[in-house]
Formats: C-alpha cells, sequence, structure tokens
C-alpha cells in the first residue's frame, strides 16, 4: 500500500476509512486507513487508499500503487522507470483464491450471494 506520514496525510487533507492492524517493523500497531490519496509521477496519475505510518517519517510507495501506475525499481540506479504503457499491456496483477464454506466444501456463487444478504 501507500504508506503516509500522519502530518502528509493532514496536510493533504485526507478522510479517514478506516482503523486496522498493521505489520509494521515495530510489530503489529493499530492504525488507520485513509482515502483518495491522489498520486502523480510523470505522466502518470492514481487515486489510493494510504495507511497511516505510525511515527514513520518518509512515505512509502508500496507495490500496488506502482503496478497501477506502470512503475519499476531500478535497483543499480535507485530510481523508479516508467515502463510502456501500451493498449493491452497491464501491469496489475490479480491472483485467485478458492473460498470454503464452514464445511470445508468450495464455496459456490449461489452460497456467496445468500451470505451477503
Amino acid at each position: 500500500m501507500l504508506s503516509l506520514p500522519i502530518r502528509v496525510i493532514e496536510q493533504l487533507g485526507l478522510a479517514p476509512l478506516k482503523e486496522v492492524l498493521a505489520s509494521t517493523a515495530a510489530g503489529y500497531q493499530r492504525t488507520r486507513v485513509f482515502q483518495d490519496a491522489k498520486v502523480s509521477i510523470g505522466d502518470r496519475v492514481g487515486v489510493f487508499q494510504c495507511l497511516e505510518l505510525p511515527g514513520g517519517d518518509n512515505p512509502l510507495l508500496g507495490v500496488i500503487p506502482m503496478e497501477e501506475l506502470g512503475l519499476e525499481l531500478d535497483l543499480q540506479k535507485q530510481e523508479l522507470k516508467l515502463l510502456p504503457m501500451e493498449p493491452g499491456n497491464s501491469y496489475l496483477l490479480a491472483y485467485g483464491h478458492s473460498i470454503h464454506n464452514l464445511e470445508g466444501a468450495p464455496l459456490d456463487v449461489s452460497e456467496m450471494r445468500e451470505s451477503q444478504q
């Protein structure tokens, strides 16, 4: 995720969305998620939820914003590379997971709809 220090969140006037438990370098900490942080790098623009960095001073650009904006980290040059954005080309990754009911059987679509009602 995009992660920002609270001073930056306050400067941007971002609205709080929810409170979560996050794993940080200092262990698990309760922190907040804010909405509608607009990130512009070059000609790339995206709007993301962001995690408040408890006690952090430096913003962190996570994998999700990097994928959506088509960015790649060049470790040798220590810089971000803008990847080509061509029609039909995406850097977003999606992974599928099976959802199971309480008995351990795979959940089908009709069961998912029933559980949401």
